[in-house]
């Protein structure tokens, strides 16, 4: 991925800090695994998912979950909420993700840019 959409989803990450989630206490087992972005676009342009390959997510069982961006590791949490998913980094920028397993849905918009990631999880 370029520089400049690691850059965009590094500060839309930041600038997610100030949601809240609504969840209950479970971290149901369809949601655990590794998984991968199968479809992207930026204000309505359809991407090749493969330029988002080093976007990982994993959820672990218990809640805890790991994402990588560019190969860097970040701890994170998640939860399920009514929806789907939140996941929570450090700082407290959340991912609030729709979607029944094998995909989830994320939409990000700052303003200018409204940026759609469907996640498919790895079997």
């Amino acid at each position: 991925m370029n520089r400049k959409w690691t850059a965009m989803m590094m500060i839309l990450l930041i600038s997610l800090g100030m949601l809240a989630g609504c969840s209950d206490a479970t971290t149901p087992s369809q949601y655990v695994g590794t998984w991968k972005v199968s479809r992207a676009a930026r204000n309505g342009e359809e991407y090749d998912a493969r330029e988002f390959s080093d976007i990982i997510m994993i959820l672990s069982k218990g809640g805890s979950a790991t994402i990588t961006i560019d190969g860097n590791n970040q701890p994170a949490t998640w939860e399920q909420t009514r929806e789907g998913v939140d996941v929570t980094f450090g700082g407290g920028a959340v991912w609030r993700m729709s979607g029944l397993s094998p995909t989830l849905r994320m939409v990000i918009e700052d303003g200018e840019n409204r940026i759609d990631l469907t996640f498919r999880k790895e079997q």
